[in-house]
């Protein structure tokens, strides 16, 4: 029988430490700017662009199980089905966790074999052979990611409950609306967010481009320029 949200968000609640909650939210806000400013400084625009994203998944996946371990969790690297990539995961009590970035906090993951395992009920436990399939642990995977113009910012993170639907073969929905971090931990948000701001475009410009800056132009203020102009 599927999990309710309700009983869901108790068993992530119960199973793992708010200490930990909230040094996700700080890791994040450590690796997002980091990622960012090390591919604007090691290469051109559009390398970084597509770098970004990878950059930042390595930083993410190295930082959480080291965090999640002093916290005394349960963290390894496991290797995926196909044995061409490894990812990320932290065991809680009544919970595994993995990452992913998203567009928004209700972007609905792409497929990969291995959260399907995470996702069916009669899951197995990746830590223990003793436990029985009414005690399995439940799925959760951490959701974050940026509004789409501060790119070195992020603005959610979000722990959301999949459900995987056999027919499709994909995930069609999240179990309720999870559990929004950054409103469960307003504290810690309003003391780094304060200290992480793009200016290298301007406020509100889309940045196509990861907010990577191109070389800069000089311009002249408009009253310079009519002198310029009047002195010719």
């Amino acid at each position: 029988m599927a999990s309710s949200s309700t009983e869901l968000k108790e068993i992530f609640n119960r199973s793992v430490p708010k200490k930990f909650q909230e040094s996700i939210i700080e890791c994040l806000f450590d690796i997002y700017p980091k990622a960012y400013d090390y591919c604007a400084a090691k290469y051109p625009q559009q390398v970084a662009h597509d770098l970004l994203p990878h950059e930042r998944r390595a930083m993410l996946e190295t930082k959480l199980p080291e965090i999640a371990k002093i916290h005394k969790l349960e963290a390894i690297h496991q290797l995926n089905k196909t044995r061409n990539s490894h990812h990320a995961v932290i065991s809680a009590g009544g919970i595994i966790l993995t990452a992913s970035y998203a567009d928004s906090p209700q972007s609905i993951v792409r497929y990969a074999e291995f959260r399907k395992d995470y996702a069916q009920t009669n899951q197995g436990h990746l830590f223990r052979k003793d436990i029985s399939e009414n005690n399995a642990p439940r799925y959760a995977i951490l959701l974050h990611g940026d509004d789409g113009t501060n790119k070195n910012l992020p603005t959610f993170a979000c722990v959301k409950f999949p459900i995987y639907d056999e027919q499709s073969e994909n995930y069609s929905s999240y179990i309720g609306d999870g559990i929004d971090l950054f409103s469960k931990h307003p504290d810690i948000v309003e003391k780094l967010r304060p200290t992480i701001t793009c200016d290298w475009f301007p406020s509100g410009q889309k940045l196509l481009e990861e907010c990577i800056q191109d070389t800069a132009q000089p311009v002249l203020r408009d009253d310079l320029a009519k002198k310029e102009i009047q002195n010719k």
